[in-house]
């Protein structure tokens, strides 16, 4: 998929404007393209409703999260820039990704809070 072999590899390393990225640096490049991508966004202004008693149905495994990351449809082609689309970087991801997304959704659930980034 990112290195164009058709099976799944895990995303171990990238090439990011001539240079070659991994582990931690990855994972910060990565970290701060979310957040550029977000910041513009404005706050919601939630009120929590307090969860007295809430059904396990609400709550999700790390496993659904796994699945869910990898039903994602992914276009054909990368763009021109030759960056992936962020659809294969989470497949790639989904492994290491499935247990915090878990934990952020539950605990919203859970919670009844919206977390502010």
């Amino acid at each position: 998929m990112l290195s164009g072999l058709s099976s799944w590899q895990r995303l171990r390393s990238m090439l990011v404007n001539g240079s070659i990225m991994k582990d931690e640096q990855l994972a910060e490049a990565i970290g701060e393209c979310f957040y550029r991508i977000s910041s513009g966004i404005t706050s919601l202004n939630f009120q929590p409703i307090p969860a007295i008693s809430l059904p396990d149905s609400y709550m999700i495994s790390p496993l659904v999260v796994e699945v869910q990351l990898f039903r994602n449809k992914e276009r054909k082609a990368t763009r021109p820039d030759e960056i992936p689309n962020w659809v294969r970087i989470l497949k790639s991801c989904a492994g290491t990704l499935r247990i915090p997304i878990c934990s952020i959704f539950n605990a919203s659930v859970k919670n009844g809070d919206v977390p502010k980034f």
